[in-house]
């Protein structure tokens, strides 16, 4: 894994911690910025290049996790950006639909460790409880 730029947000709940953390982008991709302004950007430290790791662990063990790379933000912070930035998006995704149509690279990545880290309990569940352990 690449140089640790910042952790994003960490957050326990019981024996489980999520972490979501972002590190030195290895393969920066700018084929998109065509009129070079993005790069430009990031040569004066307005824009930062990161990849981004979200993990699930239980007491120390990672269960599960979830990569994006390239992304470009402010900063690693701005990545996190359906807490407090989009509320008034999101009320109005509510009201409209009935439920919110707006989700986040963030959300996102933490939904998917959370489901992989419940399949990954519950096959180790299944196996501690077919182990036979014999004092001998």
């Amino acid at each position: 894994m690449n140089r640790h730029i910042a952790n994003i947000r960490k957050f326990k709940r019981g024996l489980f911690t999520i972490s979501v953390d972002a590190y030195e982008e290895p393969n920066l991709d700018l084929s998109f910025d065509t009129d070079g302004e993005t790069r430009t950007e990031i040569e004066h430290g307005r824009l930062t290049p990161f990849c981004v790791k979200a993990s699930l662990s239980m007491l120390g063990y990672e269960l599960a996790s979830d990569y994006l790379g390239n992304c470009i933000y402010k900063t690693p912070r701005d990545f996190m950006d359906h807490v407090g930035i989009r509320i008034i998006e999101r009320a109005e995704s509510a009201k409209r639909h009935g439920t919110i149509h707006f989700g986040s690279y963030f959300h996102d990545m933490v939904s998917n460790v959370i489901r992989d880290g419940r399949g990954e309990t519950a096959t180790l569940l299944t196996k501690l409880q077919a182990t036979k352990l014999r004092t001998t």
